[in-house]
């Protein structure tokens, strides 16, 4: 069993304030796999406004903004999935494209020698569900 921590805000809190929260793993790449991306998108909110302003450089593109601010676009969402799942174990890489009517970021996951793709980017009409 393997427990990784990370750093997040919390949105309840007083600016400056902080919590761990601690994600339990099975050794079984494909539930832990479920277990970061569900722990992820229930922890980070969506930043809307990064992404109608079409702000280019700005914190939420990173792993940065994901898992110490709590707040993320697609790209900060994929790249925290993959520090995430890399710390774990797991294979993953950032892909990045054209989808959701522009350019887009999420991750290929290799799980028993098999990749997957997986959108961790809530404001994705796929909700982190398998492409």
């Amino acid at each position: 069993m393997q427990i990784i921590l990370f750093y997040i805000a919390n949105s309840s809190a007083q600016p400056g304030q902080f919590f761990y929260s601690g994600v339990t793993l099975t050794g079984d790449d494909a539930k832990d796999e479920l277990i970061i991306h569900d722990a992820l998108i229930k922890y980070v909110e969506y930043d809307d406004e990064c992404a109608n302003k079409n702000i280019a450089y700005d914190v939420a593109h990173t792993a940065y903004g994901a898992l110490v601010d709590g707040s993320a676009v697609c790209d900060g969402y994929a790249t925290a999935f993959k520090m995430l799942l890399n710390k774990a174990g797991i294979d993953s890489e950032v892909v990045s494209g054209l989808g959701n009517g522009g350019g887009h970021a999420w991750n290929v996951v290799r799980i028993y020698r098999n990749g997957k793709q997986q959108d961790c980017d809530k404001g994705s009409e796929r909700k982190g569900k398998d492409l």
